[in-house]
């Protein structure tokens, strides 16, 4: 017998955005709508992040958000959900 797991999730349940540095890995978390500016560098131990503008992240944080509201409003006759990947199994 198969067994298939598919997680979704809806666009109301991304609250945030996490960042962890490759260099440092400590994390920062910025809600959707708190996402204004977008990071060049670690907060914590300042290496570069990108030497180019990242200002797409900063547009799916504020698409999301606004989607989100027009969703919570019952606007749209449909629900999105997007499927997520899961770790491979040890």
């Amino acid at each position: 017998m198969t067994s298939e797991t598919k997680t979704t999730v809806e666009p109301e349940d991304i609250l945030a955005v996490e960042l962890e540095c490759a260099e440092c890995h400590a994390r920062f978390s910025r809600p959707l709508r708190a996402y204004k500016a977008d990071p060049q560098e670690c907060p914590n131990c300042h290496a570069v992040w990108s030497s180019q503008d990242l200002g797409e992240l900063r547009d799916i944080a504020y698409k999301l958000a606004t989607f989100t509201e027009t969703a919570k409003r019952n606007l749209m006759k449909f629900r999105i959900r997007f499927e997520i990947s899961h770790p491979p199994r040890a």
